[in-house]
Formats: structure tokens, C-alpha cells, sequence
């Protein structure tokens, strides 16, 4: 996973991590959340804004890199052998892509940025788990700008190579 270069603020989030899809339309209606979801981006949300008390942060501006450590649930129906590594790789559903969308947008809810369109970076692994908790690792940083050079000069082009 990337580490970010400069002070970061990580938090979990424990429960069950819940897809956000696109919605769907229900007589006429779009539909995008449901109650498990509802719940979920709270959670996020809620464990989003805690951090950044705790930390002394405002919301953050500017570019931000997210990095995203999923723990779900190893299905019982997982053979013996594979149950007593106790974790594997989850390469079934939900996917990850959703997974993603619904922690970026409690990460909105709850004010650790202004809107997700501001992660410039983003790493995400998911894992199915035997034992241990479940749910989701935060990590947040902000995204490096480079300085603005001296007044008067501007920075030359790249040189290109033949």
C-alpha cells in the first residue's frame, strides 16, 4: 500500500462494510441508499469527524490521498484448510470499486474533507478475515502541492530527449 510521505490520520471503522452502489429506480423513484448502508456511511462519518477532533483538524482542503484496508467476513462455507490462515484475499463480491464510493462519501458526511472529488490518491485492499475485527482502516493525508516559483520566473519547460 502507498505510505504517504507526510503526517497522516488513520482510524477504523468496525462493522460491516457496505457497497454503495449507483441506485436503481423503484416505480419511478432513484433509489441509493439502503439501511445497511445508511448505517455504514454514518459509522464512517462519525468515526471520520472523531479523528479529526481528536487530531485538532478542520476539514481538510486541497488534494488528499485516502488509503482504504478492508476486513470482511471469511465465508463458513471457506474449506478448513483455507479457514485456518485465517485470512485470504477476497476476490468475490462486494466490489471493491463500491466499497470505496461508501467510505469516500461518509468521509464527506462526516467533514474530513469538503468532497471526495479532492482524493487525488487512493489505495484500497480488501480481505476476507477468520477472526479478528471487521470493518475498515482510514488513513487520510493531504497530497504535496509543489511551491509557486520566485516572482518573475517561470519554471522552464521540460526538456525533451530525442
Amino acid at each position: 500500500m502507498y505510505e504517504p510521505e507526510h503526517d497522516a490520520l488513520t482510524f477504523h471503522v468496525l462493522g460491516t462494510a457496505t457497497p454503495q452502489g449507483s441506485g436503481r429506480v423503484i416505480r419511478g423513484v432513484l433509489i441509493t441508499k439502503t439501511p445497511a448502508l445508511s448505517y455504514w456511511r454514518s459509522q464512517v462519518a462519525e468515526r471520520g469527524e472523531r479523528a479529526m477532533l481528536d487530531a485538532g483538524l478542520d476539514t481538510l482542503d486541497g488534494p488528499i490521498g485516502v488509503g482504504l484496508v478492508f476486513r470482511l467476513p471469511m465465508p463458513a462455507t471457506r474449506p478448513a484448510w483455507q479457514r485456518a490462515l485465517g485470512q485470504l484475499p477476497a476476490w468475490r463480491r462486494p466490489d471493491l470499486d463500491k466499497l470505496e464510493r461508501a467510505v469516500l462519501d461518509g468521509l464527506t458526511d462526516g467533514g474530513v474533507y469538503r468532497d471526495d472529488g479532492q482524493v487525488t490518491r487512493l489505495t484500497a485492499t480488501k480481505d476476507e478475515h477468520a477472526v479478528g475485527w471487521l470493518g475498515v482502516s482510514v488513513t487520510v493525508w493531504r497530497v504535496p502541492m509543489p511551491e509557486q516559483p520566485p516572482r518573475g520566473r517561470r519554471p522552464s519547460a521540460p526538456r525533451v530527449l530525442p
